[in-house]
């Protein structure tokens, strides 16, 4: 049964249903209590079910391996409308899976996959092998060789809804298969949280796992706002052809042909990839090689406008996007010509369906600093924008482009694409900053992966996936831009850590970069179901994203294209970027300028270390980006009557400690990230705050001080311990914060003290430190456990009870247990247990044997100083997890440990945090960030159907800030219109014509910048020059008509002849020839000339004198 859960939760930080969270806790708390053997992973219910756990979307789950990530017990999803979210069901064998159930929340938009393998091949040279030593897996332990997971068989395909071979399926006894699972949200969903289960069956019964999808009150495009020329290979045949049909041209069915180009292309689509020239056509046809119906149904319509599906009843789920970029090749003389050219042009600039808009030529592969290559490029491309002048892109460095003059020298290039370890080579600076000048004049600088990510070892039979060092010629020396041959980039191979698929688009947007271009994806897909049938260049599917499905592999009836896991990933990273451009929309880009630069700070971080095994801190920084946005959602109405989103502790601050400015000062900051304030500014310590029960005032320590302020950081401080020779700190409140708690070291010895606040006079506790004080006002806190062990500290108990304090016993019994805190609600604590490598424990506040967890630990570094959230369900703590060792960040997660999210970020050890209600916190004025400037806005062109807008922008500070295009109709956006150019077309006529620019950069408050020409779209007429005819005017002569020119060029002219005044029947020619009827008559000539998007005009001209007989 599906369950929208509406107000049951305090936060959208957690969320699950109330009863799952107290029973995840109920778990915690008994494993103290249980056998050990009793705490191995169980199935729920059906004892006969199979053996099924989850896997998030970024494990690699091959069968004898160890998955790459964690395996849990249940799915949790948070998803826009519109957006995919995915997980892996994974069975342990033996078990033979006859069906897993595919209808979550009843939406009817749920996808189930069998995963099955890719063999990787083990050979040598240039025969099939590994990638890469990436290939060893998480911390060298896999086996490079043998079966991957990759190709995705759907139970039900979405194209013709028929029923594949995926199920039923055996898992032979000691290894993992999976099943893949992708829930669409429907674009007319209700914002909340959603609970079903899924269901694993075999003959002998069924294993059930829960699910929860929380849907965000947003919507996300169905067309992806990303550049993208993503391109099929169509070298002397088509590959799509000859996987299905085993011919290269279809066996010369024309029909066939469009049919499969076009499912792979808006299967592309569906999974946010624009394949831009994946209409089966060789590099020198243009659309013309198809019948007008074939090219109309089943690429413009569906694939080019959006206007239509094809097939008119497949089950797509995104709402008919469409390809961000049409492309053709135009640098080598087999290209695209002249008359390939003109038959795009006729097919783009079609009235009422103009796309020439997107369309841009492919100009140059790799010229490099060669004027031979960029000479040979600039001679086919000239003939191409000859015949129809659109924009090119080409493969270079900016460095490259200048340099030979070449380059610069071929028209309309609007966009650079250097490969990815030219933008930001391995242990050198980034280069982006050289590309501002090109940047700043309106163009656009993209990216491309290609072998570089393995090194194109496959290229050179001496150098192989494992790097000879006898061979070191052929290896790039250790400050190479490919540093250790591209581990860690991003790359679609198939035997590569999981996130690198997925990364491409957050380093376009950490960088600052507007697309992306890549070959290819269907090269070797004839090959795709062999042994090493993907290897090609030195790495495996690199150029190949799809396997084809014909029904002698898959089942069925009808040919399909099958995805890759690898192409569901990069669509996952798609759909990131639409929450980058929404984010940044919202004034959010410096956030995610800080999430973005510590999740990815270079261009080879993506690799199986991070976070154990490659997603963790891709997974973490999206539930960051979410978090960002939930907020920033939230109170806005759900136009479908939802709930609406919930920010996370709204009232909520952390208070903690940071050295940013040189010395330790006290700070407060939401736990989103957002709201950051400094409480203290001098040149003393400043420290260990905390928050008063009602969260009005903190204690803190200052210089060896305890004192006490105000919540804001207003009015004068408070001084309750100072002086006698000792050094006061670590102060904690009493219940009715009237009093506080602290210590007090002198010779030495630190001791816990007690004094009232209104008369202070400190008065001896116990002997120990980092006191925490219960709901009770029971002290708790850290002290050795015997003298032999001075370094083994216990968490200990102690309570006032008949004037005296008395001792209550251990809590804890680990190797230096310290800096305990208690829940509000009094029932738990959570401390911190380790030496060098310190962890986060939660468990029972009740001594005797010990009832505590470890819940946060990452090894070889630390996770400290927790504090628990005003409702206990959620943790901060101190951890440098995510940077260099040391750089400590405040972090916070659920209190179990998982949902991990970044609080703090920048420069500064932040330590000591608390957690609070107070309802706001001023704190004296930081501060404020530079702002972002545009120094004048305008555009050129005329207001006129037909004409070109270019936007001029003026001085832009600071250097290399991003600018985004959005040109309005009136007050709507124009879908789609994001360039620095536009088009005016005849929807603009009668209205207005804005435009707006933004520029942000990190650490900058971005700008935006508005322009608006005065007066309205105006269509003009064409203009025609002058008009004759030549000829005797005598009955049997011939008359032509000349006309000099029109402007513009190209329009299509009419003609009509006319005695004395009225129209001669038929006589429509561009030459008459005078009959007995036209004698003694005068003869005009009338010339209508017609153009798209200009009205039609016409001129007459009459010749003096009459017709004469012969």
């Amino acid at each position: 049964m599906t369950t929208l859960l509406k107000a049951t939760l305090q936060s959208s930080e957690s969320p699950f249903p109330p009863r799952r969270r107290r029973s995840a806790l109920a778990m915690l708390l008994a494993v103290a209590l249980t056998p050990l053997a009793l705490l191995m992973p169980t199935q729920p219910a059906a004892a006969a079910g199979p053996a099924v756990q989850v896997a998030d979307s970024l494990t690699v789950v091959r069968p004898t391996e160890t998955p790459s990530g964690a395996l849990t017990n249940s799915a949790s999803l948070v998803a826009a409308r519109g957006e995919y979210e995915s997980f892996q069901l994974v069975v342990t064998g033996p078990a033979t899976v006859t069906s897993v159930s595919n209808d979550l929340f009843g939406w009817g938009t749920t996808g189930v996959y069998l995963e099955r393998f890719y063999t990787v091949a083990n050979g040598t040279g240039l025969s099939p092998q590994p990638s890469d030593l990436e290939s060893d897996g998480p911390n060298n332990s896999w086996s490079p060789y043998g079966r991957w997971p990759d190709p995705l068989i759907p139970d039900r395909d979405q194209i013709y809804n028929q029923k594949r071979n995926a199920f039923p399926f055996t898992v032979p006894s000691g290894e993992k298969w999976a099943v893949w699972v992708d829930v669409f949200v429907p674009y007319d969903q209700p914002s909340g949280t959603y609970a079903d289960e899924i269901v694993v069956s075999t003959a002998g019964g069924s294993t059930s796992i829960d699910v929860d999808l929380e849907v965000l009150n947003w919507t996300m495009p169905a067309t992806s706002s990303l550049n993208q020329v993503f391109m099929v290979s169509s070298n002397g045949r088509s590959h799509i052809c000859k996987a299905h049909t085993n011919s290269n041209d279809c066996g010369a069915d024309k029909a066939k042909r469009a049919t499969l180009n076009s499912l792979y292309t808006r299967m592309g689509l569906e999974n946010r990839v624009t394949q831009s020239n994946g209409f089966g056509l060789l590099y020198s046809d243009g659309p013309g090689f198809y019948a007008g119906a074939d090219w109309t149904e089943k690429f413009e319509a569906p694939l080019i406008l959006g206007t239509a599906n094809y097939p008119a009843d497949a089950g797509w789920n995104l709402d008919q996007p469409v390809l961000t970029k049409v492309s053709a090749y135009a640098y080598a003389d087999f290209h695209c010509g002249a008359t390939c050219a003109s038959q795009w042009q006729a097919k783009a600039t079609q009235p009422g369906k103009d796309w020439s808009d997107r369309f841009i030529w492919y100009g140059c592969d790799e010229g490099g600093s060669s004027g031979v290559l960029w000479g040979k490029c600039k001679t086919s491309l000239d003939v191409a924008q000859a015949a129809w002048n659109r924009p090119a892109l080409v493969t270079s460095t900016y460095a490259d482009w200048l340099s030979t003059g070449y380059g610069s020298d071929i028209a309309n290039v609007t966009t650079l694409v250097p490969y990815f370890h030219r933008l930001n080579p391995a242990g050198g600076a980034s280069t982006r900053p050289s590309y501002d000048p090109w940047v700043n004049a309106g163009n656009e600088v993209w990216l491309a992966t290609a072998c570089d990510a393995s090194y194109c070892q496959g290229l050179d039979p001496s150098i192989s996936w494992t790097y000879p060092v006898a061979n070191p010629a052929n290896e790039p020396a250790p400050n190479s831009s490919l540093g250790s041959y591209g581990i860690g980039s991003p790359s679609y191979q198939v035997d590569a850590p999981a996130n690198q698929a997925r990364v491409m688009p957050w380093q376009l947007e950490r960088w600052n970069l507007q697309g992306e271009l890549y070959w290819s994806t269907d090269e070797l897909l004839e090959t795709a179901w062999d042994t090493g049938g993907l290897y090609y260049e030195g790495a495996n599917g690199d150029g190949t994203l799809f396997y084809p499905g014909t029904p002698s592999e898959i089942g069925g009836t009808s040919d399909i294209p099958i995805e890759s896991i690898r192409l569901k990933r990069m669509r996952d990273g798609r759909e990131d970027y639409e929450y980058f451009v929404e984010l940044r929309d919202r004034g959010l880009g410096a956030q995610l300028d800080a999430i973005l630069a510590t999740a990815y700070p270079n261009m080879f971080s993506a690799t199986w270390a991070k976070d154990g095994h490659g997603a963790g801190t891709m997974l973490d920084a999206r539930e960051q980006i979410v978090d960002l946005l939930r907020d920033a959602v939230a109170g806005e109405a759900d136009p479908y009557g939802g709930p609406g989103a919930t920010p996370v502790q709204k009232t909520g601050y952390i208070v903690y400690q940071s050295d940013e400015d040189g010395d330790a000062e006290i700070f407060a900051i939401k736990p989103n990230g957002t709201g950051k304030v400094q409480l203290t500014r001098n040149t003393v310590f400043d420290g260990f705050p905390a928050w008063s029960p009602d969260s009005t005032r903190i204690a803190w320590e200052q210089g060896g001080e305890v004192k006490v302020m105000n919540a804001d950081g207003t009015g004068t401080p408070v001084t309750v311990a100072s002086g006698g020779g000792t050094t006061w700190s670590k102060p904690a409140w009493s219940p009715d914060g009237t009093a506080l708690f602290f210590t007090g070291t002198a010779a030495g010895t630190t001791k816990i003290y007690r004094s009232p606040i209104a008369a202070p006079n400190p008065e001896f506790v116990v002997e120990g430190y980092d006191p925490a004080v219960d709901t009770n006002g029971a002290v708790l806190y850290s002290n050795i456990y015997t003298p032999a062990f001075p370094d083994d500290n216990h968490i200990w108990r102690t309570s006032y009870d008949g004037g005296v304090w008395v001792d209550e016993g251990e809590l804890s019994y680990g190797y230096n247990d310290e800096a305990v805190a208690v829940s509000h609600d009094g029932s738990r604590i959570t401390f911190s247990r380790g030496t060098n490598e310190y962890v986060v424990r939660v468990g029972e506040n009740q001594p005797g044997p010990e009832a505590n967890f470890q819940v946060l630990a990452f090894p070889g570094r630390q996770a400290m100083q927790s504090a628990f959230s005003p409702d206990d369900t959620s943790l901060v703590f101190v951890t440098d997890k995510a940077g260099n060792a040391g750089d400590y960040q405040l972090w916070r997660s659920r209190d179990d440990g998982t949902g991990q999210l970044q609080v703090t970020s920048g420069a500064g050890k932040k330590m000591n945090p608390d957690w609070g209600t107070p309802a706001t916190v001023a704190g004296p004025p930081a501060p404020s960030a530079p702002k972002a400037t545009i120094a004048s806005l305008s555009y050129t062109g005329s207001l006129k159907v037909g004409q070109t807008l270019t936007a001029k922008v003026g001085k832009v500070t600071p250097s290399g800030a991003k600018l985004r295009y959005q040109w309005y109709r009136g007050t709507a956006k124009i879908a789609g219109a994001t360039s620095k150019t536009y088009k005016v077309v005849t929807a603009d006529i009668g209205k207005k014509l804005k435009l707006n620019v933004n520029a942000s950069k990190a650490g900058y408050t971005s700008v935006t910048a508005t322009y608006t020409k005065s007066g309205t779209v105006v269509t003009v007429p064409v203009r025609i020059g002058a008009v004759k005819y030549t000829g005797s005017l005598k009955v049997g002569k011939k008359l032509a008509a000349k006309v000099s020119k029109t402007v513009p060029g190209g329009a299509k002219l009419r003609y009509q002849w006319y005695r004395n005044g009225k129209k001669i029947s038929g006589a429509t020619g561009k030459t008459y020839t005078l009959k007995s009827a036209d004698q003694g008559k005068k003869i005009k000539l009338r010339v209508t000339a017609t153009k798209k998007n200009y009205l039609a005009a016409g001129k007459s001209y009459t010749r003096s004198g009459k017709v004469a007989r012969r």
